[in-house]
């Protein structure tokens, strides 16, 4: 094992690195429309083009990203670089669509004043999970909790409200949402009010509000339940954590997957997702429901001990090695993979390894997947959806990952 003097060494050079690696550049016209500037409303017209400049700028390598058409593009990141036993290559590039949806007539929630409905429910969830993962106190990620039985936990079923309609009856009109913020944090509210930020109706925008577009209304109900559940099991929901919802709905081709497969972690922080000092985020809390094709895990304890021999384990390409290893696992005990419950809400944490299921029928099986992430970290990555009601968060990233370690 390497001395805590070295390994801080090693943070410290690595930090400098992937920084040094970060490149700077204007937009090209042809994407600005990715950034969300011309959704940025300002109570000081005055700071206008400092702000439009700001978020206009795009981070990363420019020549990596695949422009496929006006509305969709395509680039690695650190899903497309796990090599896959099961097919016996890469996965595919990630790819993003850019959806229509408006900023006007949003629907607005107040977290504070929900439904009596809705916070009955989520009281009686909060109360029949109480001293499960559900109420587990967020903590910053670490690569020893994989180690020392967090993998093992199962995700928890938290059932489903008789009173909204069911999954398939949601229409979502959207084939793919990918992490729209529909939430943010106080100090997001704040920074927007230092810019002179407001919604399209010059009101404040407010960290205690979910902002969901008119398109989504029939997820308005559904969303507050979630944030009800988080409110009552989750000290650093209201202030500090913001609420992104991805959405995927389409049909599933016979031998494929609805998203990419291979065994992975959702919330992993490596180099991809270092913080000033290489600091660790609290951990992310995620919710799930679909309605055929359920996702699929395996309970995994990890042993990194010969990788950090030789590397810091932010400097490695560890979903490919969750994949490699669980692979392995896999082939000795079958009988270990299951699913969650389909049309009920599913409660999962970042240490539970997971992969789309594949469509072994004949025939496509048209499937509905609604994701949403509590998280303090509010995300940059070029190609999630901005949600037009109140603009970008951050000025975005292509993050292709160019400096961390592939180990064979």
């Amino acid at each position: 094992m390497y001395s805590d003097k070295i390994v801080k060494l090693a943070k410290k050079l690595a930090n400098e690195t992937h920084k040094t690696n970060i490149k700077y550049f204007p937009c090209p016209v042809e994407l600005c429309k990715w950034t969300g500037v011309s959704n940025i409303y300002l109570t000081k017209s005055s700071s206008k083009n400092k702000i439009l400049e700001k978020y206009n700028t795009l981070k990363g390598d420019y020549s990596k990203l695949r422009i496929i058409n006006d509305n969709t593009i395509g680039y690695k990141d650190h899903v497309s670089r796990i090599y896959t036993k099961k097919s016996d290559s890469l996965l595919p590039d990630a790819i993003y669509t850019f959806p229509s949806i408006s900023n006007t007539n949003p629907i607005i929630k107040d977290i504070n004043k929900p439904k009596k409905l809705i916070s009955n429910f989520a009281k009686s969830v909060a109360l029949k999970y109480e001293e499960t993962i559900l109420t587990d106190v967020p903590e910053p990620f670490e690569y020893e909790k994989m180690e020392k039985n967090k993998g093992l936990e199962y995700p928890l079923a938290l059932g489903y409200p008789s009173f909204l309609p069911k999954i398939s009856e949601i229409s979502t009109q959207f084939e793919n949402v990918l992490h729209l913020p529909i939430k943010i944090s106080k100090s997001c509210e704040n920074n927007f009010y230092q810019e002179g930020r407001t919604t399209s109706e010059g009101k404040r925008i407010q960290h205690d509000k979910i902002y969901l577009p008119k398109e989504l209304k029939m997820l308005a109900d559904y969303v507050q339940i979630l944030a009800q559940i988080e409110m009552y099991t989750n000290p650093y929901f209201k202030f500090d954590n913001y609420m992104f919802l991805s959405i995927s709905d389409s049909n599933v081709l016979p031998n494929d997957t609805h998203r990419r497969g291979g065994w992975h972690i959702d919330g992993h922080q490596g180099y991809e997702r270092l913080v000033d000092k290489g600091i660790k985020h609290l951990t992310d809390r995620q919710y799930i429901l679909c309605n055929t094709l359920p996702t699929e895990f395996f309970p995994m304890n990890f042993n990194f001990e010969k990788l950090r021999e030789k590397h810091i384990l932010d400097s490695v390409n560890i979903q490919d090695q969750i994949e490699k290893m669980t692979s392995k696992q896999e082939l000795i005990y079958p009988e270990l993979v299951t699913t969650i419950k389909t049309n009920e809400i599913n409660f999962l944490t970042p240490y539970m390894v997971h992969r789309g299921q594949t469509n072994t029928t004949g025939t496509p099986k048209a499937r509905k997947f609604i994701r949403l992430i509590c998280s303090t970290y509010s995300r940059d990555r070029f190609g999630d959806t901005i949600n037009p009601i109140f603009g970008p968060i951050n000025p975005l990233k292509i993050k292709t990952i160019t400096d961390i370690y592939e180990v064979k």
